[in-house]
């Protein structure tokens, strides 16, 4: 089975290199890495064609037309495989993730997005102790449940497959919240989903990060207004949840009970 990974990268905040590193040295060697640069400067662009030159399963291209969503839409029409590993320019992919991934999708062909559990790292590659890893939901039934209310797919590291993807309509919404609509659009759309419960990848957390940006209105905005046009889709209540806790105030209550809610579930 051939996959594609597909990374796209505007800035090297340090990682690329380990990035990188971490796909190519895979134990499962049949995949292309599309690795789509947005934006970039020249000399990011010459690091990732030394990369290329290196390595000729690596397809980079360059291309100017801003927002990650976009981005991967066109990465997208460049990978030849059926199915697609998202990779971010700052994380590590564990060595046998795309092993343990493909063998599953290949024992259960009915499964269309495939995650994992991830890891928490700091930017010396260091495991970050306060941090639990994920529990995401392993089954399609509850994933789809929770989806309604937050996104328990991670999105770095998750295999989809690309027809699918296609046929929902690819990426949209710019730099918020284009992983968790693109997945309620393949839930409605009939794609099932699945977690691995191995931790198959090491999420970096660092300043420069999109996501480690503190709250805004603006974010809050483009993800409740994402939930609130599947809500009028679906009619599913849950998803007004989801909206809600977009608001200030449950974003200030999750970080003010965050050590108790530890004590109370991790004594």
């Amino acid at each position: 089975m051939k996959v594609s990974v597909l990374m796209a990268v505007n800035k090297d905040d340090g990682f690329l290199n380990e990035a990188i590193q971490s796909i190519i040295s895979q134990s499962y060697s049949n995949f292309e890495f599309v690795i789509v640069a947005n934006n970039c400067t020249d000399s990011l662009w010459s690091a990732i064609n030394a990369w290329a030159e290196k390595d000729c399963r690596i397809k980079p291209f360059r291309i100017k037309i801003g927002g990650l969503a976009f981005a991967l839409n066109y990465g997208i029409e460049q990978t030849h495989g059926d199915y697609i590993l998202r990779m971010d320019a700052d994380d590590i992919a564990m060595p046998d993730l795309l092993e343990k991934k493909i063998a599953f999708l290949q024992a259960n062909p009915e499964i269309d997005v495939l995650g994992s559990q991830i890891s928490y790292i700091d930017k010396e590659s260091e495991v970050i102790k306060k941090l639990f890893p994920s529990n995401h939901p392993e089954k399609h039934s509850e994933i789809v449940t929770q989806l309604a209310y937050k996104c328990v797919i991670c999105h770095p590291s998750v295999v989809f497959k690309k027809q699918n993807a296609i046929s929902a309509g690819g990426y949209r919404f710019g730099y918020y919240g284009e992983d968790w609509d693109l997945w309620i659009r393949l839930w409605l759309n009939g794609s099932k989903f699945h977690n691995l419960k191995d931790i198959l990848f090491k999420y970096l957390l660092h300043d420069g990060q999109m996501t480690a940006q503190s709250f805004n209105s603006r974010t809050s905005a483009e993800i409740s207004g994402m939930l609130w046009m599947h809500c009028k889709k679906t009619k599913n209540k849950k998803i007004l949840f989801g909206i809600l806790i977009q608001t200030k105030f449950f974003y200030w209550l999750s970080h003010a009970t965050y050590h108790l809610r530890r004590k109370l579930f991790h004594p």
